[in-house]
Order: C-alpha cells, then sequence, then structure tokens
C-alpha cells in the first residue's frame, strides 16, 4: 500500500495561469491523499440465480396445481438459469482476475505528478437529501506529466466535486494525481487552481 500523507495543502507558486502551455511544473510533486482502490465489478450472475430459484418454485406450485406443462417450463427455465449463472460466475471471476492483475501494474507503476486541464464540463449536478446541489459530476481530458515520458498523453476522467470547486476547474489549472507513466490510468489526488491556490478533492 502506498503511504499516505494527511498533510495540509498550501498553495504553491508560480500560479498555473502563469505558465505556457506545455511547460513542465516547476512544483514538487503532490502528496498522496486518496489510496487508488481496484475498479468495481458489476455481479451479473446474481439475477441468473434469483431466476434459477423462482422458475423451479414456480415449477413446483404449477406441479401442485397439476399444470404439468407449466411445471415443465419452470424446471427446464430453472435448469438453464443455473447453467447460464454457472458460466457467468466463470467470467465473471476471470474478468475480476484480469482487472485486478492490472490495476496491481498500474500502482506499481504509478507516480505522483502534476496533470494539466485542457477540457471540462458539467455533465450531472449531484443533490444531497434536502435536493440541495452538493456536488458536481464533471467529465474532464487532462494531460499528466512524465518525466521518463515526457509526450503528452491526454486521459479522460470522470470526476466529483463539491459546489465550490467547480468554477476552479477549468482549463490551464492542474489535478496533483497518482498517474501510470504507461497507460492513461489517473487518480485524482488535489486540485491546484489558476491562482496556485491548493483544494482537496
Amino acid at each position: 500500500m502506498l503511504a499516505h500523507h494527511n498533510t495540509q495543502l498550501v498553495a504553491l507558486s508560480p500560479a498555473p495561469s502563469t505558465l505556457a502551455e506545455g511547460a513542465t511544473p516547476p512544483w514538487p510533486p503532490p502528496p498522496l491523499r486518496v489510496q487508488p482502490k481496484p475498479p468495481a465489478h458489476y455481479q451479473g450472475t446474481t439475477n441468473a440465480i434469483i431466476i434459477g430459484i423462482g422458475l423451479p418454485l414456480l415449477g413446483a406450485y404449477a406441479l401442485y396445481e397439476n399444470e404439468r406443462a407449466v411445471a415443465m417450463v419452470g424446471f427446464i427455465g430453472g435448469l438453464l438459469a443455473w447453467s447460464f449463472a454457472a458460466l457467468r460466475f466463470s467470467q465473471e471471476r476471470k474478468t475480476r482476475q484480469n482487472n485486478q492483475a492490472e490495476h496491481v501494474e498500474h500502482v506499481r507503476r504509478a507516480i505522483l505528478t502534476w496533470a494539466r486541464i485542457t477540457d471540462s464540463a458539467i455533465v450531472e449536478q449531484v443533490p444531497n437529501n434536502d435536493g440541495r446541489i452538493t456536488h458536481y459530476l464533471l467529465d474532464l481530458h487532462v494531460t499528466p506529466w512524465h518525466p521518463s515520458n515526457p509526450a503528452p498523453r491526454q486521459v479522460p476522467l470522470r470526476l466529483r466535486v463539491p459546489v465550490a470547486h467547480g468554477p476552479h476547474v477549468v482549463p490551464g489549472a492542474y489535478l496533483g494525481v497518482l498517474s501510470d507513466p504507461e497507460a492513461a490510468w489517473v487518480v485524482p489526488q488535489s486540485l491546484l487552481t489558476l491562482q496556485g491556490a491548493q483544494l482537496p478533492l
């Protein structure tokens, strides 16, 4: 596990607004504040299992009611659902293992660096239980900087930020990121505004 730093974020100089596009970020690497998490995996097997239980129960009830044709459909459907569930479970297990191995490789290669925001758009306003908008969901494109691989690589990113931070997530600002130099993989850590203020994410 990477070492987490709960350090206070301070303003940095020079401010991003003074840097030319494509300039090397002049600041020290950002602190690690957000641990990388393995990707979430959709569990589709559950639905097949529910069907695999429900159809035989329906078949048993139909048999009790002397509806043999319906009972046969229920039993055969349940058998097919269980077969499908077994196949899906095997596929999901393999996908989960591949995703986990890929995630481990990303973390092994990753470094803390800065990524310049090149494009930003609000795609959703997120309310709390009272209906008040508290966060924005943003679609971004960022360009991480890597000393070992200076060729620019744009990375698409979906980011959830507090409403107060929204106006600062604009082209020219930076994100402190944990980034894989060899792949389009970043984990945002902080926001560096055009004026040089650092904000937590």
